[in-house]
């Protein structure tokens, strides 16, 4: 039998939730005919934020690290996004063995449409907070992420 998620550790329960999210996220996006034209599979979205979200246009490298993918897996992803005209990969004229990333007007606008579906999802898992516990929680993750992406948190604890 399964633990009860009151009797998981934080850890546990938050990879639960994760998992919950992406099956969410998936089944809504299988219902989208614009992700399903472009081939779309669960990773392009958070692939395709990051690189619009960057000051400049990461490396493969750089955004294989940033997201936690492995090089193999990004380079699926990344075939993808391109064959969708969603980004563009070049060659780095500064070190030619370097790939930049770049999101284009059309990633841009699937970026659009991938935060509507991300909304919904959102909706309805989330849906069963009431909107103060909803927004304590979001507040929530939102500072323990930044405090690792930052780095402040890694390693230690921080209060």
């Amino acid at each position: 039998m399964e633990p009860q998620v009151t009797d998981a550790p934080p850890v546990l329960a938050l990879a639960r939730l994760g998992a919950v999210m992406r099956r969410a996220f998936s089944v809504r996006m299988a219902e989208e005919a614009w992700a399903v034209d472009a081939g779309l599979r669960p990773g392009c979205f958070s692939v395709l934020r990051a690189v619009a979200t960057g000051a400049t246009a990461p490396s493969q490298r750089a955004l294989g690290d940033q997201l936690g993918i492995d090089p193999s897996d990004l380079v699926g992803l990344l075939d993808v996004l391109e064959a969708a005209g969603y980004v563009e990969r070049r060659r780095d004229p500064a070190d030619r063995r370097r790939y930049a990333v770049e999101v284009t007007d059309d990633g841009r606008h699937a970026i659009e449409q991938f935060e509507g579906v991300a909304a919904t999802v959102a909706d309805d898992v989330f849906g069963v907070l009431a909107p103060a516990d909803r927004q304590t929680l979001e507040d929530l993750l939102v500072r323990v992420i930044t405090a690792h992406e930052d780095g402040a948190a890694v390693g230690g604890s921080s209060s």
